[in-house]
């Protein structure tokens, strides 16, 4: 009933309509933009000093994967324009400040704390990681290809020791 559909109920449907904008506020449809691409949930703000040291991280990697990788900034700013700047020259999509997905998707993924790098894979319609940021951090030649396959884009051995599995110069 009454002003207007439903909210999504689930994060499958929330995901398949979500609500998007590009860098310049125009209106961006979500199946479009994610085809054939993994998603980047970027849960940041302008505000808290390790979003902006990490979304230069983020823009870094969106721009050398723009065909496998959609970074989709779902701002935590107290304000619109703070919010539109975080993700400028990033390349990154966003979701409208005033949209209620912005809230929604912070539920469903159970945001806390920032900077948070939630990873969805359209094709297999779920989430594939909440530890992108981790991925990112430790595995960022690889983590994109994982993400892809269905994988966290990170394994234990690489967080807790992240220097290389091989000493050699010649091969292992």
């Amino acid at each position: 009933g009454g002003d207007g559909p439903d909210p999504p109920s689930t994060l499958v449907e929330l995901m398949a309509v979500l609500d998007l904008e590009d860098e310049a506020g125009c209106p961006v449809v979500a199946e479009e933009a994610f085809k054939g691409k993994v998603v980047g949930l970027y849960f940041s703000a302008k505000h808290c000093p390790g979003c902006v040291k990490f979304s230069s991280t983020m823009g870094g990697l969106t721009e050398s994967h723009a065909a496998d990788l959609v970074t989709v900034l779902v701002s935590g700013d107290r304000d619109e324009e703070s919010a539109a700047e975080a993700s400028r020259g990033k390349g990154f999509l966003r979701v409208p400040f005033n949209s209620p997905h912005r809230g929604l998707l912070m539920r469903a993924f159970g945001i806390y704390a920032i900077p948070v790098l939630a990873v969805w894979h359209p094709g297999m319609q779920k989430p594939v990681t909440a530890w992108g940021h981790t991925a990112v951090t430790y595995n960022s030649e690889r983590c994109v290809r994982q993400w892809h396959q269905g994988g966290t884009g990170y394994s234990l051995a690489e967080i807790i020791n992240p220097l290389p599995m091989c000493a050699s110069t010649v091969g292992c």
